[in-house]
């Protein structure tokens, strides 16, 4: 229902495959549980209590426990267009008197201004400002993943299904060196999953995200690592890690990709941290 005001009994919730949210906090998961709810329909109305307590600083939530629980959900969840909305402050969360006592509760605001509210020109990711535009892009994009992974054989093992993945992947994708540009607009949909598989361009976030999106989708554990390359440091790089056989094995689509049809690596494929820290251009 539009509108409504959800306890945390009604919330969607993050689970053991979700990487990130099983390295936060209990304060920190609650906040990823209560972003993720609202995020399963931006347009929704909806209103969850966070919590009730007799005094609003009471609450004690940190801008610490903010920003790892956004992140975490970002990089977990099949959001592929939360986080170009402008950062956490798609999410509006304050306290409201209720009789003696302050309930604390978050909704998503895309209509106001101010400190913790993005305004009326940063929509989620651009590519819709109504309801009817969410659930337009939203069918785009699963029209994408069911095409694309319906050349996959998912009765091989999990390593093989990862492996034609990643090739169909590089096949599939250019890199958008005009996004990676210092003067490129932030809110590109190259640093996405949609600007992967819907438009074929993607800087290395927009390539991590749409491996880790189509190997979940296959029940293949997967992350997003974000960090930097090079000896000294030269930049900010995005790639994956992918649980195979009960171990974690890393991969770069990115470095593996030569921009050329039907043409790829697998350089950085399913590699341990060692030799991807050995291989990888300017690392000693």
């Amino acid at each position: 229902s539009r509108g409504s005001v959800l306890s945390s009994s009604q919330w969607t919730r993050g689970t053991s495959s979700d990487y990130y949210y099983q390295h936060l906090t209990s304060r920190q998961k609650k906040l990823y549980n209560a972003m993720l709810t609202l995020s399963q329909d931006p347009f929704s109305e909806n209103i969850v209590v966070y919590s009730s307590t007799r005094d609003a600083s009471d609450d004690g939530t940190t801008g610490t426990d903010w920003f790892l629980a956004y992140q975490s959900l970002i990089y977990d969840a099949e959001l592929y267009w939360l986080w170009m909305d402008g950062g956490d402050s798609a999410f509006v969360y304050d306290p409201v008197q209720v009789g003696g006592k302050y309930k604390w509760v978050m909704w998503m605001d895309y209509s106001s201004t101010g400190q913790n509210v993005i305004s009326k020109t940063e929509k989620p990711l651009r590519l819709f400002n109504s309801e009817s535009g969410y659930q337009k892009v939203k069918a785009e994009f699963n029209n994408a993943v069911n095409s694309f992974l319906s050349g996959i054989d998912r009765n091989h093992s999990d390593a093989v299904i990862a492996m034609e993945i990643h090739d169909k992947l590089c096949k599939a994708i250019t890199y958008d060196t005009s996004a990676n540009e210092s003067s490129a607009y932030f809110y590109d949909p190259a640093h996405t999953a949609y600007g992967a598989l819907i438009g074929g361009k993607a800087v290395c976030d927009g390539y991590s995200l749409a491996y880790s999106y189509l190997l979940k989708k296959c029940g293949i554990s997967s992350a997003v690592v974000l960090g930097y390359i090079g000896n000294p440091q030269t930049g900010g790089h995005a790639w994956n890690l992918v649980k195979l056989g009960g171990s974690w094995y890393e991969a770069d689509s990115t470095w593996d990709d030569n921009d050329e049809k039907e043409s790829f690596n697998h350089d950085f494929l399913f590699v341990t941290t060692r030799q991807i820290t050995s291989q990888l251009p300017g690392v000693a």
